[in-house]
């Protein structure tokens, strides 16, 4: 951690839309949570434990 990734410059708007995409489509039951949840979840979990240990 605390290294630069880099920035979503040009396809932010992309990546913003496959992720609401998801999001919706979870909360229909429409997909499944399966293997394309993992990056989402290992951000999500980075975030948790960041405030969790302020």
């Amino acid at each position: 951690m605390n290294t630069w990734q880099g920035d979503l410059q040009n396809n932010k708007h992309y990546v913003e839309e496959r992720i609401d995409a998801l999001l919706d489509a979870a909360e229909a039951g429409q997909v499944p949570l399966d293997k394309r949840w993992d990056p989402l979840r290992e951000i999500a979990q980075m975030l948790i434990d960041a405030a969790q240990s302020r």
